[in-house]
């Protein structure tokens, strides 16, 4: 799927003021009022983030390209503010969910990747707590998109150990860094 004609180059303004993307694969920080209202900037970690969140959509609904299970559909709300409190819920309660048998191999991946997001929200959450208790503004450093790559990469290295076929399936897909490939 190629869709150009709205993209930009890392670094260049994007002062359109349009918002664009599919509810349920947005990242949670662009459901927002203020991403919404234009008012956050798009960065790499959102795209990543909304590539992840197509894997709970494919592997917990379809088989074989059709629909069997329609267990995520109440993020196809149209109001961003109810898919966020859907998705936000659905990372809370992921360990009691179980993919369609034809995914549950590729689970694995997905369950990591969805814990790398998991783990990124509460760190947020524990600042803004922090910072409302000790009446502070500090804000959530915002990572290089490439420290975000690594960071995604080793959460699924991590895994590994867990599951097995993780490593053969980012093998498979080239996602192995360098660093893991070449000690």
């Amino acid at each position: 799927m190629n869709d150009w004609d709205l993209s930009h180059r890392t670094g260049e303004n994007h002062d359109s003021g349009e918002r664009t993307g599919t509810l349920p694969f947005m990242a949670l920080d662009l459901l927002d009022e203020k991403a919404v209202a234009g008012e956050k900037k798009r960065l790499y970690r959102h795209d990543l983030e909304g590539l992840i969140w197509i894997l709970p959509w494919v592997f917990l609904q379809y088989e074989n390209g059709r629909l069997l299970h329609p267990a995520l559909l109440a993020w196809c709300t149209g109001d961003h503010a109810t898919c966020l409190a859907h998705k936000s819920h659905f990372l809370r309660t992921i360990p009691d969910v179980e993919p369609l048998p034809f995914w549950s191999t590729e689970w694995d991946m997905a369950y990591a990747a969805l814990e790398w997001i998991r783990n990124r929200y509460q760190a947020q959450e524990e600042r803004a707590f922090s910072n409302k208790r000790s009446h502070t503004s500090e804000p959530f450093p915002e990572p290089h998109p490439k420290d975000v790559y690594h960071s995604f990469l080793g959460q699924l290295s991590n895994a590994w150990v867990e599951y097995p076929r993780l490593e053969e399936l980012m093998r498979e897909l080239e996602m192995v860094p360098d660093e893991l490939t070449n000690p």
